[in-house]
């Protein structure tokens, strides 16, 4: 049978784990900025050391595939980033004309019936106050927002082509 822990037991356990805690936390920062550093010195050494090796001891074919071929793969991803870019812009320029277009004349259909609307039911209001049947101002207002509709309608159609007669020359 096998005995428990006991309080002192177990309470020792938990100090010890938080002191090993508290001192993973109060270490993790100074460890962390040396470890940057030396990676950031070796960086800075490795980016001198490179030149200086292909240029002093010359053993750059295997160097120079790899940068040739490292600079095809940029230039093809570049390409290809250009593209999608210019597509991408192009779509959203086609995209909001249209989308300008179709907002502009809802917009002015909206603007429009509404107004025609209410001046239907002012009117009906107004000329037959108390004494128009009470379906006259749904009516009127149907009526006027289909002729305020009628009239957005009539601004968008393309104008036709006056036929200007031009005079012969010399003649007045």
């Amino acid at each position: 049978m096998e005995s428990k822990p006991g309080l002192i037991e177990v309470t020792r356990k938990l100090c010890l784990l938080a002191l090993f805690g508290f001192v993973a936390i109060t270490l993790a920062g100074p460890i962390l900025a040396v470890l940057f550093v030396v990676l950031s010195f070796a960086l800075v050494g490795f980016l001198f050391w490179l030149p200086i090796q292909t240029l002093v001891l010359r053993k750059d074919a295997g160097l120079r595939a790899g940068l040739e071929k490292g600079r095809e793969v940029a230039h093809r991803g570049l390409q290809i980033a250009g593209g999608v870019w210019g597509g991408t812009v192009r779509l959203g320029r086609d995209l909001h004309e249209g989308l300008r277009g179709t907002v502009s004349f809802v917009g002015a259909v909206l603007l429009e019936g509404l107004s025609g609307a209410l001046v239907g039911v002012l009117l009906v209001s107004v000329c037959w106050p108390g004494q128009a049947p009470p379906t006259a101002g749904g009516l009127a207002a149907l009526l006027g927002a289909l002729t305020g509709v009628l009239v957005v309608l009539s601004r968008r159609r393309p104008a036709r082509d006056a036929l200007v007669e031009q005079s012969p020359e010399g003649v007045n």
